[in-house]
This record gives structure tokens, sequence and C-alpha cells, in this order.
């Protein structure tokens, strides 16, 4: 074995070598987001646009709009107080604020047609918002405009500013998609689904989704002892695709769903729940498996639980990856480290454990059928508690979003009471417990250089670390399902 090899395989045996490699990590990634600060971010002067679109949707929220009651604030937009009271003003009074020579300034039309808006003045606050991208063109102007004019729901505005020759091509997509959703044409959806589809995908989301999808299916592949390992090795890529591609029929499964029983999440936490259990949770953890059954001709010989537990969760993992870009913002911070812990668990141990279900009742329905009927209960169960600890506040107690991590430890329930009888401890060159720490830290790193690049340091890695810290006890509890020996 090679030196540096055994140094690792050493290291990672070790709860001293591991804590040492996550400081190395951490510290390297520091550095060089301190790097990046100075050499690609710049704290010019400039419009503060994505800041004042984020106060307007603070004033919205203050003014008691539902819309807008759970949607985060970030209490610091604005590094000058005084610059934030200005456009307070701006947005709360108008024009009455401004003088004639500030009025062609960067953001000054941009914040004079968020006031209109929040005045019921729709038709006005799009002249203003396109006076912005004509003096100052933007892509973030053009995308606040065409969303303005998709939640008006005028047919008016819907058919000028679409086919708009400087919008029209910032429709197409996600934007076109979301007006045939809400018109129910289905052809249209169709049509501009691949384009959305593609549109969610940047480089830099797409590097960080496929670093914790790496470390995550390392870690599977680890987990399993089985005779087939090569096999599993050449499958593994597959399940991944399938994983995938099973969120394209999610996203029209649930359009249908919602349209047809005209379900909503509601406000209230038990109507949040019952949303999540028959939509969200039901037709996410159906169509996960169903993407898992080309994988039954080979599970179902010669008693392969193994591989059936861990391709299921590679299929989750695709899902969780892919789901993952939909929520990445080039200028937010935190949301890959997050869903690291939170959003991968909980995809590849539901599947894993669903998929290892559906395996034993195809091939007893007799000795399996209710147990597989249970666990896929349980799975939908434990997915619609997640989400709704997320989004709703519970009544009495009020917002317990930290929670959200107590249906994980339900979820590393179902996947580790099969996977500790299926793969007894060995002897590995990495243990898993390092893998995942190691993998957490680096994709941390890479986040915070990320996050560097466009605010200040100090935001960045409070942002970003608050992320991570919320994740200790979810990747606590993990490790501790791990039940891997280390030594001091």
């Amino acid at each position: 074995m090679h030196p540096f090899q055994r140094f690792l395989q050493d290291q990672s045996h070790s709860v001293a070598g591991i804590r040492n490699g996550c400081i190395l990590l951490v510290a390297t990634g520091i550095l060089l987001a301190l790097g990046a600060q100075l050499s690609v971010y710049r704290d010019t002067p400039q419009s503060p646009l994505r800041a004042l679109y984020q106060l307007h949707l603070q004033l919205k929220h203050l003014q008691g709009d539902p819309e807008m009651s759970r949607d985060p604030v970030d209490p610091d937009l604005f590094q000058d107080q005084d610059q934030q009271k200005k456009w307070t003003d701006v947005l709360e009074q108008g024009e009455e604020v401004l003088t004639e020579d500030v009025k062609e300034a960067p953001g000054v039309s941009f914040g004079l047609g968020l006031h209109m808006l929040r005045m019921g003045r729709v038709g006005e606050a799009l002249e203003l918002l396109d006076r912005e991208n004509q003096l100052h063109p933007d892509p973030f102007v053009r995308r606040v405009l065409l969303l303005t004019v998709l939640e008006s729901e005028n047919p008016a505005f819907v058919e000028r500013w679409f086919s708009h020759p400087d919008y029209e091509t910032e429709a197409r997509g996600s934007f076109r998609f979301d007006l045939g959703r809400r018109r129910g044409d289905w052809g249209m959806m169709l049509r501009n689904f691949w384009l959305m589809e593609a549109q969610r995908i940047r480089l830099d989301a797409l590097l960080m989704t496929l670093i914790a999808g790496l470390v995550w299916s390392a870690m599977l592949l680890g987990l399993y002892s089985g005779p087939n390992r090569r096999t599993l090795l050449c499958l593994a890529p597959l399940a991944f695709i399938l994983g995938w591609i099973s969120t394209w029929p999610t996203i029209f499964s649930g359009i249908w769903l919602d349209t047809r029983f005209n379900l909503s999440e509601g406000d209230t936490f038990l109507v949040g729940l019952a949303y999540f259990l028959v939509s969200v949770g039901l037709r996410e953890e159906v169509l996960k498996l169903l993407l898992y059954t080309p994988f039954l001709i080979w599970t179902l010989r010669n008693w392969r639980d193994g591989e059936a537990l861990i391709l299921g969760a590679l299929v989750g993992l695709g899902f969780a990856i892919e789901e993952n870009l939909g929520y990445f913002d080039p200028v937010s911070s935190g949301v890959m480290v997050s869903r690291f812990i939170s959003a991968n668990i909980l995809h590849f141990t539901l599947t894993g454990a669903t998929a290892l279900a559906l395996t034993r009742a195809v091939r007893d329905p007799g000795k399996w059928g209710m147990d597989s009927v249970q666990t896929l209960g349980m799975a939908i169960g434990l997915h619609a508690i997640y989400n709704t600890l997320l989004t709703h506040p519970i009544p009495g107690l009020g917002d317990m979003s930290y929670f959200h991590g107590t249906a994980l430890v339900g979820c590393c329930y179902l996947f580790f009471r099969e996977s500790v009888t299926l793969f007894p401890v060995r002897n590995r060159t990495l243990t898993l417990s390092a893998v995942f720490c190691w993998g957490f830290c680096l994709l941390f790193s890479f986040e915070l250089i990320h996050a560097s690049a466009h605010f200040p340091f100090w935001m960045a890695l409070s942002v970003t670390g608050g992320s991570a810290i919320a994740s200790v006890l979810s990747g606590y509890v993990f490790l501790h399902l791990l039940r891997e020996p280390l030594g001091p």
C-alpha cells in the first residue's frame, strides 16, 4: 500500500485523525474563501437590486401578506443602514422622497416599481420595471417583471410582456412552464419543460451537488459487504440516473393532483400535514420506488437483499441531487451544506428501505406483503412530517423547523435496522465515518468559497457556518447509527 494511502487509512480509523482532517479541510476552505474575497468580491457601489427586492418582500411580510408570511427575511440587507433607510423610504413613499437628478440612477425605477406594486397599481409597476431595464439592462429586473406579470394573472399583461422582444427570450423555459401550469395548458408545459430543466443547471450548483452525491455514493457502496461488489458498482450510475429521472414524473403528477383535486398546503399545521401526506410524500415515494423496479430483475435472484437496499438508496440519492439543483441560489449560501445532511439522508434512506421491502414482497408476497405496505406507509408519513415541520408552525409552539431532524431519525431507523443485519461491521480501508465527516467539511469549504465571491467574508461565514451548525444533530444521529468502531 502507498504510504499516503496507509496514512489516510490510519487517520480514518481514529477519532483524532478524523477531527484533524476536518480541521484541515475547514481551515483550507477559510483561507481560500479569504482569497476569493480579495480576488473576486468587490464591494463597489452598484444598484442593490436583490437587497431592494428582499426589502420589498420584508415590507409585504410586515403588512401581513399571507403569501410572504413564511419567507425568510435577512435583517441585514444593506451594509450601510442609511442606504437601507433611503430605499425603505422609496418603497414606502415613492417619488415623494426623490429629487429630479436621481430619478434615472440605477435601481430607482426598480424601487418605484416595487412601490407601485405594493400599492396595487400593477400596470404602472410594470412600466417602471421596464424603464429600469431600458436604462440599466439587468436579467434580475426582467425576471422580476415576468414574475409580476405571472402573479397578476392579467391576460393583457401576459400578452404584452411575454411577447415583448426584450422579454421573449427570458420568458421561455421556467416562466412559460409556470404560465402553462396556471392555465392548465399541458402542451405549453411540455414544450418548455426541458428548457426549464436546463436553465436550472448552473456549473457551480452542479459541482456542489455532485460532490455531495459522490460522498454519499462512496458511503453507500462502502457499506455494502456482499459478493457482487463489481456488479453493484456497474449498476450504481444507472440507479443514480433513474433517481434523477424520477423527479420528472413527480413534477407533472404534482401539478395534476393539485389541480384535479384542488390541493394546497394551506397555512395551518394539520392542513399542511394532510397535503404533504396525500400529495408530496405519496407521489415522491411511489415514483422513486417505481423507477427502482427495473432492478428487480437482478435483486430478486439469490436473496440479494443487500443489493436491493443499496440500489434503492442510490435511486433516492439521484432524486435528491436533482432536487437540490432547484434549491440552489447563486446569491445565497448554506443551502448545499444543509441539504447534504437533510434532504439527501431523507431520500436515500426512505427509498432504500421501501425498495428492499418491495423486493421481499415480490419474492414472497405471503410473508412480506404486509411489511412492505407498512414500510411504504412509514416512509410517506416521515416524509410528510419532515416537510410540515420545515414549513408550518405547530399550534401552541410556533416555528419548530429546527426540529425537522427528528423525522430524519425515523428515516435512519428504517434504513439501518436492515443494514446492520445485512452488512456486518468489517475492517474498511477508509471508515464511513471519515468519508462522511471529511465529505461534509469539503462541501462546506466549497460553499464558503463560493459565497465569499458574492458577499463580505463575515456574512458568507455566518450564513454557511450557521447552516452547518444546524445540521450537527442530524449528522450525529447518522454517525451513531453507523455503529462503526473507532480508535481514540
